[in-house]
């Protein structure tokens, strides 16, 4: 059974954020424009096979995933950035399909608990 906190961790987000909803709606906006101006970017990084920047984007997304407890998603990019670091872009592409079919279950996700 697929347990949506895996994807997005409202609970834990809005207790991190000391119980000001407005603030967790304002958070998840700005994350959900910035994450998908990422993940673009990333595609277009692993297209070009560009390992350090494949890596920084990673990093990047792992660490806004993990502020607004996106967790699956979080360990994707974990994941990838691990493997780009080392160069080993091979399985890229597949992870980005990983990753982007993540992004779209949290989004659904945000929309049923916000």
């Amino acid at each position: 059974m697929d347990d949506s906190n895996t994807h997005f961790n409202y609970a834990g987000f809005l207790d991190a954020l000391g119980g000001d909803r407005d603030m967790v709606e304002k958070m998840i906006a700005v994350s959900k424009a910035d994450l998908k101006e990422k993940l673009e970017t990333l595609g277009n990084a692993i297209k070009n096979g560009d390992a350090r920047q494949i890596a920084v984007l990673t990093h990047y997304i792992k660490g806004a995933a993990l502020t607004a407890r996106y967790n699956k998603m979080a360990g994707i990019a974990a994941d990838m950035e691990l493997l780009a670091k080392d160069e080993l872009l091979e399985t890229m592409e597949d992870n980005m399909t990983l990753l982007n079919q993540e992004w779209d279950r949290v989004l659904k996700v945000i929309e049923k608990v916000m």
